[in-house]
């Protein structure tokens, strides 16, 4: 499998940031202790903010307990793209392409990204990678906005000529299992299991390598 670009850079930056925060609260909790609390070596009487001043080492407190859950969250949708990326390349042979983490706008305006799209002589797949232990919210909705995004940038570029294009939106869970009534017309839902043998037999449409690799330069020169 030809990996066009690598997983994790969205993620990363993301827990990067998560990271900074959660130790900036710390510092911050430390330095409000340490001029709040009496016989601390920093304090100092706040006279009528003493409340207040006190009261203010809540924040910190809260922020790192907020941030580390970020960091955490972020770390596991990393671990979880890279179990994916590493399964794909496994398992699919040179006929094959990955593009990771394509950043993109969306009609609104926002930042979205996907985290894998496959490219195969066989069929396009967008796909969002959760690596939940438990349900959050339904990600097909975004799977299919993807798979949209991906489906109107090839086909716009004319690398296909005029030809029509599918593009199939999975959803992939790592360790969640209650996923069975997910699926939808548009968004197929699987096991990380599954996924390879689904990719490989899926869809009935024919690409050349020359259309593959075309393809795969027009997504990487759309990201964002």
């Amino acid at each position: 499998m030809h990996v066009v670009k690598k997983s994790g850079n969205h993620l990363i930056r993301r827990a990067q940031t998560a990271e900074v925060m959660f130790i900036v609260c710390i510092v911050a909790f430390v330095i409000l202790v340490l001029i709040s609390v009496p016989k601390m070596p920093l304090y100092f009487d706040a006279g009528a903010y003493e409340g207040a001043r006190t009261l203010t080492i809540v924040f910190p407190a809260i922020g790192f307990f907020y941030f580390l859950r970020r960091y955490r969250s972020y770390r596991w949708g990393i671990e979880g793209e890279e179990k994916v990326t590493l399964l794909l390349q496994r398992s699919l042979g040179d006929y094959y392409y990955l593009v990771n983490d394509v950043v993109y706008t969306d009609r609104s305006g926002n930042k979205r990204n996907i985290d894998h799209i496959v490219l195969g002589p066989n069929a396009v797949f967008a796909i969002e990678t959760k690596n939940w232990t438990r349900f959050y919210y339904n990600p097909t909705v975004q799977a299919q906005q993807n798979a949209q995004w991906v489906q109107k940038t090839i086909v716009d570029s004319k690398v296909l000529g005029d030809r029509s294009l599918w593009v199939q939106a999975l959803v992939v869970f790592i360790n969640f299992h209650k996923w069975q009534d997910l699926s939808t017309q548009n968004v197929e839902v699987l096991e990380i299991s599954n996924l390879a043998d689904y990719v490989q037999s899926h869809g009935h449409d024919r690409f050349s390598l020359k259309e593959l690799e075309a393809m795969a330069r027009i997504l990487c020169k759309a990201t964002q």
